[in-house]
């Protein structure tokens, strides 16, 4: 009889463990926006040629942050569909190309999986793998990086860099908060991020920089 209730115990513990429960880790407290902008990136990696005609900042993705640095990924719940984003595939091929060989499909798939999945919230308008891929296009149409820079003064140039400061000030200057900025291998201004609260409004990237460099290259592209 012993035997059979250490057997029960064991298959329960092994029941209970097999369905994942959900995680208080798969909170968030911002989501960042982040473009990026193909003439650093590509000045020092291999793109596919379909990226020469691409002369505007392109989406990377659109992650849940949390304000302690931390983040969710690979939450629980829906799995990429490229068929439920048809009707965005236009835009999606223009503002959230892969700059690398491989299906873009592979990289859409990558980003919903990893970061889109943990974006799903039931009280705001993301609520399923459409809100999540319109959600990030709109927000990019909304909120260009290329003009906002561009306003602030910030343009491409082989010649001139910019200092941090300077890049952060433009952005805030245009859209009332502060962004984050990501730079590569020799001050390459990869990347830009603006920051939106949970509910779904702008506010400053709170500790999310990853650019160290304080003379910052933004190369013409193509």
């Amino acid at each position: 009889q012993n035997m059979n209730v250490f057997v029960l115990f064991a298959l329960c513990i092994t029941v209970c463990f097999a369905y994942k429960q959900p995680e208080a880790n798969e909170s968030w407290d911002f989501l960042e926006l982040v473009s990026q902008w193909p003439g650093a990136t590509c000045s020092t990696r291999q793109c596919i040629d379909s990226i020469q005609n691409i002369s505007w900042w392109t989406l990377h993705g659109l992650w849940p942050q949390r304000n302690d640095g931390t983040w969710p990924q690979f939450c629980s719940g829906k799995k990429f569909n490229v068929s439920a984003i048809s009707d965005l595939m236009p835009s999606m091929m223009q503002y959230w190309p892969t700059y690398f060989e491989g299906s873009a499909n592979t990289f859409w798939d990558h980003e919903f999986t990893k970061h889109g999945t943990c974006a799903l919230d039931g009280h705001i308008s993301i609520t399923n793998e459409h809100d999540y891929f319109q959600y990030a296009l709109k927000q990019l149409q909304n909120y260009p990086s290329g003009d906002i820079l561009r306003q602030g003064g910030i343009v491409p140039s082989n010649s001139n860099t910019y200092t941090h400061s300077a890049i952060v000030a433009a952005v805030k200057s245009v859209t009332g908060y502060t962004p984050s900025v990501s730079c590569g291998n020799g001050g390459l201004f990869e990347s830009l991020t603006i920051c939106f609260s949970k509910q779904l409004q702008l506010q400053d990237c709170p500790g999310t920089d990853r650019c160290k460099s304080n003379s910052i290259k933004y190369p013409t592209w193509p």
